[in-house]
């Protein structure tokens, strides 16, 4: 069970959807899932129609200019903006309905970073798509932005391996303290940077658990 949650709601026992792939994972761990397309297509529709939106109607085709270079290294700020704020809101409001199936992924390892529940997954990537209606981004490096946040996502939910004094980005070993501690008691809600979390007063680098 999830560290400091009280009590475990239903939607927590329902199978993950994802990319129509069965995966195992250690069988003490949470995620033990089988995808299939059929529960892909259902609960991403959403997800589809952003893409298939942003694909004809919002990025442009061609050789990126310096100017897109510099709206792809705006991208992840903005996105740290709006997943902070989300992220926070899931764990305020919606924790036990649906953001405690993302905490109770056992033992925490990369494979975490997709394990939750559709709702979820849906308002995460809202914030990860944001940038691409507030700009006109190059498709090209849309698709790389996309690429590097996935990448990221995967990297701060491995294990850490040491304690680490927060810095300037976001970490493993902050995220991993994230992970034990559930609903409006929780803490490093940023995906990229510690800003946010500095501002707001909910930056923590004191673990429960030992490493």
């Amino acid at each position: 069970m999830a560290y400091g949650l009280k009590k475990i709601s239903p939607l927590d026992l329902k199978p993950s959807t994802g990319i129509g792939v069965k995966i195992p994972f250690s069988s003490d761990a949470v995620f033990q899932s089988i995808y299939t397309t059929k529960e892909q297509t259902k609960y991403n529709i959403i997800n589809y129609l952003l893409t298939w939106y942003l694909i004809y109607y919002r990025f442009t085709w061609g050789i990126p200019y310096f100017f897109d270079v510099l709206l792809s290294l705006l991208y992840f700020f903005i996105v740290d903006t709006t997943f902070y704020f989300l992220h926070r809101g899931c764990h305020v409001f919606l924790y036990y309905q649906i953001h405690q199936k993302h905490h109770l992924c056992q033992p925490i390892g990369s494979h975490c970073a997709r394990h939750s529940h559709w709702i979820d997954a849906t308002l995460e990537n809202l914030s990860f798509f944001t940038p691409f209606f507030i700009f006109y981004y190059n498709a090209y490096c849309a698709f790389i932005c996309l690429i590097l946040n996935s990448i990221w996502a995967s990297y701060i939910h491995t294990y850490p391996k040491r304690i680490e004094k927060a810095g300037f980005m976001n970490s493993p070993y902050l995220h991993w303290i994230h992970h034990q501690y559930g609903s409006t008691s929780s803490c490093n809600y940023s995906l990229y940077f510690t800003i946010f979390d500095r501002f707001f007063g909910t930056l923590n680098e004191k673990s429960k658990l030992t490493i």
